[in-house]
């Protein structure tokens, strides 16, 4: 019985070889998604807005004013290069803020994978990365099923059309201003901000190292 809890007790169980199926496989976007919604607490306008960030802040980065731009937004230590780094670095704290999203402050994610004193997430984590700017009303426009992954998203004068892993807009084609005035780099700030809930525990970093 105490094997049997043990192994119970870990989350990834249900991914051990010979358990898994098409159907659960993808259970922790699934759980994560949950996370962010009114369904886990948070907002559904968060899901949808960290959904719809992904592919605008790639395509707000296609040119090098884009990438200066997003840099000082997300308040990069140094200039971004690639603004898939940046949507790689913004995604990754989701899943240990969804292992972790405890209704009390908890060291449990924090003490395995960081070095040094373990400081804890705070109190459901998920809905505090929420809170930190990402539920707002940016004005995003969504055509087509998100569902099916084929839909057109627009901030501004900032377009994508994203069908499955292609996507294709009109970011190189703006200018730095046009960019501003889309509003695309608050969503980025507040991507960073939400982000970093994970990757500013002590609260103490005045820039994050990205990519």
């Amino acid at each position: 019985e105490v094997v049997d809890g043990v192994i119970a007790a870990s989350a990834p169980i249900w991914q051990l070889a010979g358990t898994v199926q098409r159907e659960t496989l993808d259970m922790p976007a699934v759980a994560i998604s949950k996370g962010v919604s009114a369904a886990g607490g948070a907002t559904d306008r968060c899901r949808d807005n960290l959904k719809a960030a992904w592919p605008l802040l790639q395509e707000a980065g296609r040119t090098a004013a884009g990438l200066r731009l997003l840099s000082r937004s997300v308040k990069a230590c140094s200039p971004l290069h690639d603004a898939r780094a940046l949507t790689r670095w913004a995604q990754s704290p989701y899943f240990f803020l969804a292992e972790g999203n405890y209704p009390f402050p908890s060291t449990y994610i924090t003490f395995s994978v960081t070095e040094g004193k373990a400081f804890p997430l705070p109190s459901w984590p998920m809905r505090v990365a929420c809170e930190r700017g990402i539920d707002a009303d940016f004005g995003v426009r969504v055509d087509g099923s998100v569902a099916d992954v084929n839909f057109t998203l627009s901030l501004g004068d900032l377009e994508v059309a994203v069908d499955w892993a292609d996507a294709t807009g009109n970011g190189d084609t703006l200018t730095a201003e046009q960019l501003e005035a889309s509003g695309v780099m608050r969503l980025a700030a507040a991507v960073a901000a939400a982000a970093g809930v994970w990757y500013n525990l002590t609260q103490d970093k005045p820039c994050y190292a990205i990519g």
